[in-house]
C-alpha cells in the first residue's frame, strides 16, 4: 500500500501550494537514486525544523526532490530526512527525482 500523508497536506515552492498525497502517488514508480545531501546546504535548515520530527525521520527512505530551472535542487518530500541526515554526517541518501514538468499535475487547486 501506498504511504499517503494526511488528506490537506501541502508543500510549498516559489510561490505555489502542492498536494503532496498527489506528489506521492506521481512519485510511485519513478526509479530510486543515491544523492549527494550537500546539494541541499542552504535550502534545507535543520535548525528551522521540528526538532522532534528530525529525530523521527528515516532517512533510509527515499525524498522526493525536483531541479527546478531557477532554484536548483528543491525538497518536496523530505526535508526533515534530508535534516537528519546532515545532523548525522550522512553523505548520500535515496531519493527520487521528480520531473519538473509535472508540478503543474500535483499543484493544489484554490
Amino acid at each position: 500500500m501506498l504511504y499517503q500523508e494526511e488528506e490537506d497536506s501541502t508543500v510549498f515552492h516559489a510561490g505555489r501550494i502542492f498536494n503532496v498525497n498527489k506528489l506521492l502517488r506521481s512519485a510511485q514508480h519513478i526509479p530510486v537514486l543515491q544523492i549527494d545531501i550537500n546539494r541541499f546546504k542552504g535550502i534545507v535548515k535543520p535548525d528551522a525544523l521540528d526538532p522532534d520530527r528530525v529525530q523521527r525521520a528515516d532517512y533510509t527512505k527515499p525524498i522526493i526532490y525536483c531541479d527546478d530551472p531557477e532554484w536548483g535542487w528543491v525538497p518536496l518530500d523530505g526535508a526533515h530526512r534530508i535534516a537528519k541526515a546532515m545532523l548525522e554526517g550522512v553523505s548520500k541518501i535515496p531519493a527520487k527525482k521528480f520531473p519538473y514538468q509535472w508540478l503543474t499535475k500535483i499543484e493544489k487547486e484554490s
